[in-house]
């Protein structure tokens, strides 16, 4: 059973025309579209509990949909060199974590939904979506989908796999609650032949578990970190994110410093890092640490 809450207006008070704090769903939809709005209800309160409206929530849920619309119009058409039915591809560092990271996300929003928990579902696909997917992963093989380098080639197929899976299965997921920017994006994703003709007839995802990996996510999550204490960095002296980076001087603890040099060449093709200096963490002068990781600073020489 489920059971809703009231929706309270603005000023805090249950919405009523009397109290004149009323909004007309479709005072909100021709504003914003219905599947913001549908965000609005889904993610605004635990189940049970009373669901403030606030316009700045479905502003959000708009961004979101913006978030994910302009992602799959950059990464459809660059789609273009694997096979979509196989699965024969050869992952990097960054695809395995990324994937790892999808079947996670997969198994908490199913858990959510089948606890009613749309609050949780939503939150879930979202902090997904917009962060890891876009914000981490799009960035950072960019390089990758443009290369037209032969020897390269596996590189940008394995890329466009982990796109096309990951974009698919954020549809599945936000379907329920968003059933009109999904079937759009997926009907400029699916191939051709796909006898599947909508988002909404495709099968609930199943969890791969064999893809979880967490030694892969702690490895890349160190890249990752880096590639954006970067872009940080970059955003800070208001320079573009094109702008080549003449020297990197990265210190890092033992094992990070393994793993950034196993891993260097995606950092620099990423960030268009010329010449990379890597030293033991000591020899660091004082300054903020790579996010969350106290024994590790960079130096950036445009």
């Amino acid at each position: 059973m489920l059971i809703n809450g009231m929706v309270r207006g603005a000023d805090g008070r249950m919405m009523h025309k009397s109290y004149g704090n009323y909004v007309e769903a479709t005072e909100a939809i021709v504003k914003y579209g219905a599947d913001a709005l549908r965000q609005w209800a889904a993610g605004g309160a635990a189940t049970g509990q009373d669901i403030p409206f606030r316009w700045s929530d479905v502003e959000h849920a708009r961004r979101f949909l913006t978030k994910l619309w302009n992602a799959s119009r950059f990464a459809i058409p660059n789609l273009r060199e694997f096979d979509r039915t196989t699965e024969e591809v050869e992952l990097q560092v960054l695809d395995r974590w990324l994937l790892s990271k999808l079947e996670k996300v997969t198994e908490e929003v199913t858990d959510a939904f089948e606890n009613l928990q749309f609050n949780v579902a939503l939150e879930s696909v979202r902090n997904f979506t917009w962060h890891v997917l876009c914000d981490q992963y799009l960035e950072a093989v960019k390089h990758r989908l443009y290369s037209s380098d032969i020897s390269r080639k596996s590189s940008r197929i394995s890329a466009e796999y982990v796109l096309y899976r990951s974009i698919l299965r954020v549809l599945q997921l936000l379907a329920p609650i968003c059933p009109h920017i999904t079937e759009s994006v997926y009907q400029q994703l699916k191939p051709p032949k796909e006898p599947l003709k909508s988002i909404h007839l495709t099968r609930w995802p199943v969890v791969k578990h064999e893809l979880i990996d967490e030694e892969i996510e702690k490895k890349a999550d160190i890249l990752v970190a880096v590639i954006s204490e970067i872009r940080r960095e970059k955003s800070e002296r208001h320079v573009s994110m094109k702008t080549p980076v003449r020297q990197l001087d990265i210190y890092a603890g033992q094992n990070e410093q393994k793993i950034i040099e196993d891993n260097i060449e995606t950092v620099k093709r990423t960030c268009n890092v010329g010449s990379v200096n890597i030293q033991p963490f000591h020899d660091a002068s004082p300054g903020t640490p790579v996010q969350e990781y106290e024994n590790m600073r960079i130096k950036l020489v445009l």
